[in-house]
């Protein structure tokens, strides 16, 4: 249900030259974004999920504290 090694990999190479700074406005919002599309995916499928229906809701929350930085 979440991201592994291989995406969080994937998604660092585009948004970030040394690999190292995962802290950065732009990969943490990428990876939200990957994290919110499989977890929306997860309620579509499962929709009596309440703990992954407030998991979404937070990540959904968090993103547009992140949005607001930019």
């Amino acid at each position: 249900m979440a991201l592994d090694k291989e995406q969080k990999r994937k998604i660092l190479e585009q948004y970030d030259a040394n690999f190292i700074n995962t802290g950065s406005n732009k990969v943490q919002f990428n990876l939200l974004k990957a994290d919110i599309e499989i977890l929306s995916c997860h309620v579509k499928k499962h929709p009596g999920d309440f703990q992954a229906k407030r998991s979404l809701m937070m990540k959904l929350n968090r993103l547009k504290i992140i949005k607001e930085m930019f």
